[in-house]
């Protein structure tokens, strides 16, 4: 489909009572658009960034967004570079990053894709994953407990250095 459409529209929403996105949020973070995988929910901002910001060049993909929705019960929005196709074939394993996701264990979702070209849907799709548990993300200590953690290595060294020249 490379080259076959040049707009799309995406509709993502959490399945069952009780389901909801986790950490919404705008997808950036000091100004820069967020990676994937990280452990919040939000559209791929990579795709409406400038590629031109002096701040990030040459990340952003420059397209048009129209309905951006980003809340916990639905993430959708529909758009293209205008005048141009889409092409994944310099993407990531040829995948377009579309938005990222994160829910509590054993919840699932449904998500829309459309594809078009002009006005013409030249390709639809309804995807719901299976329920699993994915694995914990690691847990950071807080600042205080990491600083804790450095100053009994630093006591522990300096410790070992005195008794080397006392000896």
């Amino acid at each position: 489909m490379n080259d076959g459409f040049n707009g799309l529209a995406v509709q993502i929403k959490p399945n069952g009572g009780g389901a909801s996105f986790a950490n919404v949020n705008s997808g950036l973070t000091a100004g820069v658009p967020r990676p994937a995988g990280q452990a919040f929910t939000y559209r791929n901002r990579v795709l409406d960034f400038d590629p031109l910001d002096p701040e990030a060049p040459g990340v952003g993909k420059g397209w048009t967004i129209l309905g951006a929705i980003n809340t916990a019960s639905e993430i959708s929005f529909a758009g293209g570079p205008l005048g141009r196709k889409i092409n994944t074939a310099t993407e990531p394993r040829g995948e377009l990053f579309l938005a990222n996701l994160y829910m509590q264990p054993y919840f699932t979702f449904t998500a829309q894709i459309t594809l078009v070209r002009g006005v013409d849907t030249v390709f639809t799709t309804t995807f719901v994953p299976p329920a699993i548990e994915l694995p914990q993300l690691p847990e950071v200590p807080e600042p205080s407990s990491a600083a804790l953690l450095v100053t009994a290595g630093f006591a522990g060294a300096i410790a070992q250095r005195r008794r080397m020249l006392q000896v």
